[in-house]
């Protein structure tokens, strides 16, 4: 089978006091974006698990295809998942079954750019096996087995069913969809620099940025999903663009220089180092990143994701 796993930005993102477990609460408006990895399995009788991907030049020392990866965690996850019955009795199965898969990893989406590309991967892995594995897992349970592997993956779940723009609060487990943003168009800019998502949360926590009051206004997503670009551009706030930024000189110094050739806000997607700005249309978008020498690209915003899930 094979499966489109999107890219995701967070419009807006607010993050709160670390909790006593070391998580940070927040709340942020995920939308996917039209920038897309490819997920291909194929069941393995034997009952093992491997993953290959195409391109380690996204990684340095290339994407790790063992353990560490949430594809490999994904499938060792389901395989305690309940079976069902080969018959048409609808009740479970006792126990549970070997079970393997064969992973092919096409890479489009940077990693480490604050794109959710491992979690939306992870995502797909747990779609693909609940079909090549027959476990008929529920919606509810799908989510639940996402938020085990991460805080993102859950909202890529709900992007499979349509809802590609979310509030995601909690430690982004908890998913509501919400109306997408009318800009449909963003001009993602993908500096050549690492971001370390630990030590921005923990520069964040050094600064004590994080405030008891930082929820008490939640916008009115209604409004605000109807507002143009250039409305809705400067209320957009991201609250890990000051602990990268202080991290990172040369990532402060391109969002700025980036605003000042585009005329235009530019914001960080995540803890980094993806940039990103919003278009009313498409042909203004490419406009824009003809003036840009970084590597960037123009994508829609909460596409329709390729329902390509096919046997191959």
């Amino acid at each position: 089978m094979r499966l489109s796993a999107p890219a995701k930005i967070n419009l807006h993102l607010r993050i709160g006091q670390a909790l006593p477990s070391g998580f940070h609460p927040l709340m942020s408006w995920f939308v996917t974006v039209g920038l897309f990895d490819t997920l291909i399995c194929e069941h393995d009788a034997t009952g093992k698990l491997s993953l290959v991907c195409d391109d380690a030049t996204h990684h340095p020392g290339g994407i790790p295809i063992d353990e560490r990866n949430l594809i490999i965690k994904a499938a060792g996850l389901l395989r305690t998942e309940p079976a069902w019955a080969a018959d048409a009795s609808g009740e479970l199965a006792s126990g549970t079954i070997p079970r393997g898969a064969r992973f092919e990893l096409q890479k489009r989406i940077p990693v480490g750019g604050g794109l959710g590309g491992g979690s939306s991967n992870a995502a797909c892995a747990i779609m693909v096996l609940d079909h090549l594995w027959n476990l008929r897992m529920s919606f509810d349970r799908m989510c639940e087995a996402a938020a085990e592997l991460g805080s993102d993956v859950p909202f890529f779940i709900h992007a499979a069913r349509g809802a590609n723009s979310c509030l995601c609060t909690g430690r982004g487990e908890i998913v509501r969809p919400i109306e997408s943003p009318a800009p449909r168009w963003a001009l993602l800019i993908f500096p050549d620099i690492a971001v370390s998502t630990a030590s921005v949360y923990r520069r964040f926590d050094e600064l004590e940025l994080g405030k008891a009051t930082t929820f008490e206004d939640e916008p009115d997503w209604r409004e605000w999903s109807r507002l143009s670009a250039e409305q809705l551009l400067p209320r957009l706030v991201n609250d890990l663009e000051t602990p990268a930024f202080e991290m990172n000189q040369n990532l402060k110094r391109l969002a700025w220089d980036t605003q000042q050739r585009l005329e235009r806000i530019v914001r960080m997607s995540g803890s980094g180092s993806t940039l990103f700005t919003l278009y009313d249309d498409e042909s203004a978008a490419r406009q824009a990143a003809k003036k840009l020498s970084e590597r960037c690209e123009v994508v829609s915003i909460a596409p329709k994701i390729p329902d390509d899930r096919k046997v191959v």
